[in-house]
């Protein structure tokens, strides 16, 4: 079934997107996040370190009617962060502001804590901590600049949905 361009334009404008920073492998959870949040009708800021990757995610997703864009984003970088909200947050052909925040990203190792060097433990913290932190903070503070046409800033908390996803979770959107 075809559409038309007005019919696309009104169906996107009623369309909120969606960040799911941390997608790896197009079997992952967070490709499967973003396949679920497509099929509810988000656009889906695909975002993760390979491009490569995120592209295929987004590019399947848009094969089967979803609407998505590829980010290569660093989390633990804080100028790819606002990069990344500077895309989520701005109403645009592709829909309104972000409602809805995941991240994904993270390294679950299992090493011998006697064996563990410092380096080894700083790229885990970076990426499973500093990371969401970033990404974390960078949401809320887009929600306490969101348009005066919005709840207050106290309702929005109660509406945003900012998600820190545990790695070991397995099935989504059941």
């Amino acid at each position: 079934m075809s559409t038309t361009i007005e019919e696309e334009k009104k169906r996107s404008m009623s369309r909120t997107k969606a960040v799911v920073m941390g997608v790896g492998s197009a079997d992952g959870l967070g490709a499967a996040l973003s396949r679920c949040y497509a099929a509810n009708g988000h656009h889906v800021l695909v975002a993760g370190r390979t491009l490569a990757k995120v592209e295929k995610v987004a590019a399947a997703i848009r094969r089967d009617g979803g609407s998505a864009t590829a980010y290569a984003i660093d989390a633990t970088r804080e100028e790819d962060v606002i990069r990344l909200f500077d895309a989520a947050m701005t109403r645009d052909e592709l829909g309104d502001p972000a409602d809805l925040v995941t991240y994904n990203a993270g390294i679950n190792q299992k090493i011998e804590f006697l064996k563990m060097e410092a380096s080894t433990f700083e790229n885990f913290w970076r990426l499973n901590t500093l990371g969401g932190f970033l990404v974390g903070r960078e949401a809320a503070r887009r929600l306490v600049a969101a348009p005066s046409s919005l709840p207050e800033p106290r309702d929005r908390f109660a509406e945003w949905r900012v998600l820190l996803i545990s790695r070991q979770v397995r099935r989504v959107c059941a």
